[in-house]
């Protein structure tokens, strides 16, 4: 067995693109934080991380504000792309094997020149 899910929590901005006030992404991350001790090398946060101004500017706003320095933190997105339904478990596996590994995966960067 490489992990155990010890918590959960599910929110709801009901604002589409990220609320720019961070406030749903901030409880989303806070509860299963309050919820367990966790010590420093336990936090591993994968981030929505859709390469988008908004959303990536939200999410490191609220790593700032809930842990001051930001734990270890990826997107799996760049290297495997959005996969919708299935970006809950697909992502969960590539969490799992970063922290079972003690690796974080390098994000990949497009460009345009050559």
């Amino acid at each position: 067995m490489y992990a155990e899910l010890t918590g959960y929590c599910n929110t709801n901005d009901a604002y589409h693109p990220s609320s720019l006030s961070g406030d749903g992404l901030t409880l989303r991350w806070k509860e299963p934080y309050r919820l367990r001790s966790w010590s420093q090398a336990d936090r591993f946060i994968n981030a929505h991380g859709t390469g988008t101004e908004n959303n990536d500017a939200v999410e490191s706003e609220v790593m700032k504000r809930l842990f001051g320095v930001p734990p270890a933190f990826l997107s799996a997105k760049s290297n495997i792309g959005h996969t919708l339904g299935a970006a809950g478990a697909v992502e969960a596996v590539y969490s799992i094997l970063n922290l079972v590994h003690q690796e974080i995966y390098a994000g990949l960067i497009y460009t345009s020149d050559p």
